[in-house]
């Protein structure tokens, strides 16, 4: 098994979380040419090291991160400051797809994000993204969704996550296309105002997905629909 996550950015102070169930060895390659190892089960660190010792003057842009651990790297997390002036800067690219074991995935401010190979995904939380496009047709074990303010996804396809259970679309204004998989799971699903065809009415997305499927599916798995 290969587990290996890419991750080049550009954000100023930004943490990032990941576990090894079982535990094991974290190795941190630097973009200045420095290696790290940590024996961890799960592990937050900041863009300058694992080490936290390290100075502010030696932080990095890029990191490898990989493990041999057997149930290698399930959790993956980019957490960042949401302060409002924040939302404006920074761009992250992560490459996952040398990751199979991913089972859960939160990142902000990503410019691409494939996740063909991570077919044991089971949660996705995007945030801040400028991401056109969000290919989730190999992804059968997702569970959980959750997408917050990305203004550039046009069209989202979920045929091909039938076991869904969890959606969340907030401030998603160019969203015109919700496709659901009509054998879903779903019992929860929120949007808000801003996340609708024209952003006239908090009912307007509805439309996009189909009313009747929409209704059949909350009947079968008694699913409450939430609106901000």
């Amino acid at each position: 098994m290969i587990n290996e996550i890419f991750i080049d950015d550009d954000i100023w102070g930004n943490f990032y979380a990941v576990e090894i169930p079982g535990g094991g060895t974290l190795t941190a390659e630097w973009g200045n040419g420095e290696t790290e190892q940590a024996t961890v089960k799960m592990i937050m660190f900041e863009r300058n090291g694992l080490n936290r010792e390290i100075g502010y003057e030696r932080q990095c842009n890029n990191v490898r991160l990989s493990t041999d651990a057997e149930q290698g790297i399930t959790i993956f997390g980019l957490l960042t400051p949401w302060t409002y002036s924040f939302c404006h800067y920074g761009q992250v690219s992560i490459n996952t797809s040398r990751c199979p074991s991913l089972q859960k995935i939160w990142c902000a401010k990503v410019t691409s994000l494939s996740l063909s190979k991570n077919i044991n995904l089971r949660e996705l939380g995007i945030w801040y993204s400028d991401l056109n496009e969000l290919d989730l047709n190999d992804n059968r074990a997702l569970r959980a969704l959750e997408i917050h303010n990305c203004d550039n996804i046009r069209e989202l396809d979920l045929t091909g996550c039938p076991d869904l259970r969890y959606l969340v679309l907030r401030s998603c204004p160019s969203l015109r296309t919700l496709v659901l998989n009509e054998a879903s799971k779903l019992d929860y699903v929120s949007f808000n105002y801003n996340t609708a065809i024209a952003g006239e009415s908090e009912d307007e997305l509805l439309t996009t997905i189909g009313p009747e499927q929409l209704m059949r599916i909350a009947m079968r798995n008694r699913m409450d629909i939430e609106y901000f």
